[in-house]
């Protein structure tokens, strides 16, 4: 069972050169605090472990019982095979698990809508599949909103990512592993406005956890760094998240290049029970997906030509050596080509 606290209304410390009324630039969002299993309206983390949920208050619009937010967190948190929430993650180590692994998602069946389990988070229709602007954009929300990646006519599903969450999604991309697209015209350490900012991106690409920390400590202070940088980002001036925003349509443009049938590689399960597919993304270079468990109901605004396949999002997104994916194959590991020609 949960609690739940009335809105925190305390002032936590922003360091922001940018803005120093932090409460009139922050809005209401939903935090679980661990600690005291409690869930949190505020626009700041009560605690440095506090774990934001992707649920955020829009002004006008009725709030969600916090037994539907207290869900919607648990969900949140098994969809992206978080070690607290899985007893089984980390541990398919054989073949024969993760081929089970494997056989589930492709009988799987969507139960649900993406806004059911994340709350007021839309997709904004700005541009097209293939990057074109479709009308003038106008709006620089600091707020999380779909983007989609259209996976290949082949596929049963498409995939969606989540804009301006460091957690997870196209931003959390960019803070990690942005640096490894060469076809991105900037890293974003280039267009965050604030040493603050740029010293948060730095901490989150190269953490290094001490070497007796523990897997709860680590979590936590991945946490840490994520919340701090939502904070951050939050204060600053709407022309400074304007181009935030446009690297992250840009980061998204970038995938949507290389997820085409001609580059896809096949797909396989890692040790935590997360799908990962694989895509030729250079000539020696293989971009890695990392799905959620969920399958979601389909939505035309998540695909295109009307369609309404069923959607998985896109959790992360890393790029490694060829040479890491022929040496999986080489093993044995199962990698499947199941939207193509088998391999």
């Amino acid at each position: 069972m949960f609690q739940v606290e009335q809105p925190y209304s305390g002032f936590r410390e922003v360091s922001s050169s940018s803005s120093f009324n932090v409460h009139s630039t922050i809005p209401d969002r939903f935090w679980f605090n661990p600690a005291a299993n409690q869930i949190v309206i505020s626009k700041l983390p009560p605690t440095d472990s506090s774990t934001l949920v992707i649920a955020n208050i829009v002004p006008g619009e009725a709030v969600p019982s916090l037994n539907v937010i207290y869900e919607q967190f648990i969900f949140q948190q098994r969809d992206a095979f978080n070690q607290n929430c899985r007893k089984d993650c980390g541990y398919l180590d054989s073949n024969q698990m993760r081929s089970e692994r494997q056989s589930f998602y492709n009988s799987q069946i969507p139960q649900f809508t993406l806004a059911k389990k994340h709350f007021n988070v839309f997709f904004q229709n700005d541009r097209n599949p293939n990057g074109f602007l479709v009308g003038k954009q106008t709006s620089t929300s600091k707020l999380p909103f779909w983007m989609k990646i259209v996976t290949p006519d082949k596929f049963s599903y498409t995939t969606v990512m989540i804009a301006n969450s460091p957690k997870e999604g196209v931003l959390h991309l960019l803070l990690r592993h942005g640096h490894q697209f060469r076809s991105l015209s900037k890293d974003i350490l280039k267009v965050l406005p604030s040493q603050n900012l740029k010293q948060l991106c730095r901490k989150i690409r190269d953490y290094s956890a001490g070497p007796m920390a523990s897997k709860k400590e680590i979590a936590e202070q991945k946490e840490n760094l994520n919340n701090q940088f939502l904070i951050e980002m939050s204060t600053m001036e709407e022309a400074e998240f304007s181009d935030l925003l446009h690297l992250q349509r840009e980061m998204r443009d970038v995938i949507q290049k290389i997820v085409q049938q001609e580059n896809y590689l096949g797909e396989s399960i890692n040790t935590n029970g997360q799908q990962q597919v694989y895509w030729k993304s250079g000539s020696n270079e293989v971009m890695v997906l990392g799905l959620s468990e969920q399958l979601f109901l389909g939505e035309i605004d998540g695909d295109n030509r009307g369609r309404k396949r069923p959607i998985r999002k896109i959790i992360t997104i890393f790029v490694t050596g060829i040479q890491d994916y022929e040496k999986k194959k080489n093993n044995k590991w199962p990698v499947t080509k199941l939207f193509g020609l088998k391999m």
